[in-house]
């Protein structure tokens, strides 16, 4: 939405002012400028302050983002750099591993700016899609209207074939109880010495 779109734009812009040629990197209120001793100073802090589904926990800062670490399950250990939007990353289990990847999660950020650019687009074009689709008459509404019609005549014809079946039905075994009555009456003459 656009409000995630500001969000981004504001935070490459705070990664751009604090962009400078030594990687810096603050962890657990320590500044550290040499990738090895501040990945080991990561990894170390995760180890010793993330437990297992506790949630976020604030590891630091890089570029003037905040950097937080969460370690959802005991394989799974996730790093986020947080602005006024969150991104989000999988750690490494190597210390130089999780600062490249935080250094790519930051490159990263224009690219999530054109793909929530794109995805508000494609929504825009879809809402005038559809409200053009609901101002639009429906163009089989006679066809509808004429099967709705013959549907009904349909249903009517099949309850009165049905209502014939049953009424046939009822006819048949009065007509099959009045035989037998017959018969038995017959059978009564003859016992009588009557015939007829």
């Amino acid at each position: 939405n656009e409000e995630r779109i500001e969000h981004i734009k504001r935070d490459i812009a705070v990664l751009e002012q604090n962009k400078g040629g030594d990687f810096i990197i603050t962890v657990d209120g320590k500044v550290y400028d040499e990738r090895t001793a501040e990945g080991e100073a990561l990894i170390t802090v995760i180890n010793a302050k993330c437990g297992i589904g506790e949630g976020q926990y604030p590891i630091g800062s890089f570029r003037g983002l905040d950097l937080h670490v969460e370690r959802a399950k005991y394989y799974q250990t996730d790093l986020r750099l947080i602005g006024e939007a969150r991104y989000t990353t999988a750690a490494s289990d190597s210390a130089l591993g999780c600062i490249a990847r935080i250094e790519n999660l930051a490159e990263r950020l224009p690219t999530f700016l054109t793909e929530a650019e794109t995805k508000l687009a494609d929504t825009r074009h879809q809402l005038e899609a559809a409200r053009q689709a609901v101002t639009k008459p429906f163009e089989y509404e006679e066809k509808l209207a004429e099967l709705l019609s013959r549907q009904s005549e349909i249903n009517t014809a099949l309850e009165f074939k049905e209502l014939s079946k049953q009424q046939d039905v009822v006819m048949g075994e009065a007509r099959a109880g009045d035989e037998a009555a017959e018969e038995e009456k017959d059978c009564e003459y003859e016992n009588d010495g009557v015939s007829v």
